[in-house]
C-alpha cells in the first residue's frame, strides 16, 4: 500500500481499488433472496388435507408435522412474507375457523 500510494498517488489508488472491487462484484455469483416467514398452526386432524392444499396453493412448504394426543395436527408452513395474509385467510376458511396459530417460545 505504501509503495502503491507513492507510485499511483491517491487518485490512482482509488481507481485501482475501485476497478478491482467492480470486477469482483461483476464476476461473483448472483443470488436472489426472497423474504419468507414460517407460521406454526394447529388444526383438527380432519383438516389435514386442507392445510396441505392451502400451503401448496400459495407455493408454500410444510415441515415439522406432528399429531398430538388431542388429534390436532401441528405443522409449520413456510411461505413468502407478502403471502402470509392470504395463507392465514385461506387456512381459516378451509378449516371453518378452527385453525390456531401456535406461537413459538
Amino acid at each position: 500500500r505504501y509503495f502503491g500510494g507513492i507510485k499511483l498517488g491517491a487518485g490512482g489508488l482509488i481507481r485501482a481499488y475501485g476497478n478491482g472491487a467492480r470486477e469482483v462484484l461483476r464476476e461473483a455469483p448472483k443470488k436472489i433472496i426472497i423474504p419468507k416467514i414460517s407460521i406454526r398452526v394447529s388444526v383438527p386432524s380432519n383438516f389435514t388435507g386442507a392445510v396441505y392444499n392451502c400451503a401448496n396453493k400459495i407455493g408454500g412448504s410444510t415441515s415439522e408435522e406432528v399429531f398430538n394426543a388431542d388429534g390436532q395436527l401441528l405443522v409449520s408452513i413456510t411461505c413468502k412474507v407478502d403471502l402470509e395474509g392470504d395463507l392465514l385467510q385461506s387456512l381459516t376458511d378451509a378449516t371453518r375457523g378452527e385453525m390456531k396459530v401456535v406461537l413459538s417460545k
